[in-house]
This record gives structure tokens, sequence and C-alpha cells, in this order.
């Protein structure tokens, strides 16, 4: 199996999709993603912590499909498999790191902040 690291960053033809091309629509979305993904990672961490898999669920599969929507594959990637890691109970290792979630989330924020 191919690690995320093989896939694109950005994938425009996805974020063409979902915003049909629309600059201002794009950069409402992005604006909304840099406001709303930083929460949905502490409320994971917490989730967590307190043994809470529902809720570290949600959160990671909030930042999985907004990702998705602005075509940032690397991080909808990451964050789709720790999602099955939660929802398989969460048991041994995480897949990924979790600093790894940050780390994709700056790049992909840079990549279309790029597009302004």
């Amino acid at each position: 199996m191919a690690g995320y690291e093989e896939l694109e960053i950005l994938d425009l033809e996805r974020l063409f999709e979902s915003t049909d091309g629309d600059a201002e629509f794009e950069g409402a979305l992005l604006d909304a993603f840099i406001e709303t993904t930083p929460p949905y990672f502490l409320e994971f961490d917490e989730s967590l912590k307190q043994g809470n898999l529902n809720d570290a669920r949600r959160a990671v599969h909030s930042v999985k499909g907004s990702s998705a929507a602005l075509g940032l594959k690397r991080l909808c990637e990451v964050a789709g498999k720790i999602e099955e890691w939660v929802v398989a109970g969460a048991t041994g290792t995480m897949p990924y790191p979790r600093a790894t979630l940050d780390q994709l989330f700056s790049e992909g924020v840079k990549a279309l902040l790029a597009r302004r």
C-alpha cells in the first residue's frame, strides 16, 4: 500500500469540483477551514485522552471531510486512516503520529494560500 507521501498535496480537479471554479467561494472555504480545523484537532486530542472514541472519531471525520472538499489529498488520507483506527477501538499504535495531521494541515493551507 502506498503511503500518503505519494499523493498530491492539492488536487486541483477536486477543488474545482467543490467550488465550481469560483475563487471567492474557494477563499471562503479556505478561511472556514483555517478557522475550524485546529479546534477539531483539539477535540480529537481531548476526546482520545478521555477515552471518548465517538467524539474523537467525529472530530477526525470532520477534518477528513473538509480536507476532501478542498482537494487536500494527503490530509484527507491520513485523517481517514486515523478515523479507521478510532472506529476499530483505538488499540495499538495510531497509524500516523498525531503531529502528521498538523504538518499536513500546514502544508495544505500553504498550497491553498499560494493560489490567492
